[in-house]
């Protein structure tokens, strides 16, 4: 924790001096770099920080846990029984790196988005822009933000759509929870037909001394 903290102050620190923050800029552009030599650290420091470290360390941690999970399973597993396991192991190997691939790959290209359009940028800072070009450069910085955010919003369709395994608990839970939704909504109307019953039960004596 504490060398996270570290090292986010000092890749972060830059910012107190690379970073005009005066509301007397255009509105597009309320917080920008004051020099180009800023911008081009600041983009080095996106791409290191928020596309290429995440997904390389998604990608080791990932193999390492994947790896652990099969040395576990040859060490639990028989050794008579594990030539007819090995296949089905094998198989959910697969499934779990189809979606590890598939959450790397959307992560990466989601991700790098913003800093693609940051060297853009850098490349036109002494530019001449008109309020046109402005208004559509904002616009695609904008969906740029909106799919940097897409992968933390994304991960459950990510998983169903690629993970096997994922679908087939999400099912198991499905049918577990309309099971209980089905016995919770049975129990009021068999409470209520015991209670009928017994109220009719109670009235028999009654009609009996009164005959």
């Amino acid at each position: 924790m504490i060398i996270m903290i570290v090292l986010a102050t000092l890749s972060w620190c830059q910012t107190f001096y690379c970073y005009d923050a005066s509301l007397q800029k255009p509105p597009l552009l309320p917080c920008i770099s004051i020099n180009k030599q800023c911008q081009l650290g600041n983009n080095i420091l996106l791409i290191i920080i928020q596309s290429l470290g995440p997904v390389i360390i998604m990608t080791v941690f990932s193999l390492l846990t994947l790896r652990n999970v099969q040395n576990s399973g040859s060490i639990v597993m028989p050794s008579a029984l594990s030539s007819t396991r090995s296949t089905p192991i094998r198989a959910k190997d697969r499934q779990l790196i189809t979606m590890l691939l598939f959450q790397t790959a959307l992560f990466a290209v989601c991700t790098v988005l913003v800093p693609f359009y940051n060297f853009y940028m850098y490349l036109t800072f002494h530019t001449i822009k008109s309020i046109y070009r402005l208004t559509i450069e904002n616009f695609i910085l904008q969906l740029c933000i909106f799919f940097t955010v897409t992968p933390y919003a994304t991960a459950f369709y990510l998983y169903a759509i690629s993970g096997e395994i994922f679908r087939r608990e999400l099912r198991k839970y499905f049918v577990e929870l309309c099971r209980k939704i089905g016995i919770q909504m049975r129990l009021p109307v068999e409470n209520t037909t015991i209670r009928l019953v017994a109220q009719a039960i109670r009235r028999i004596p009654r009609t009996i001394d009164h005959y």
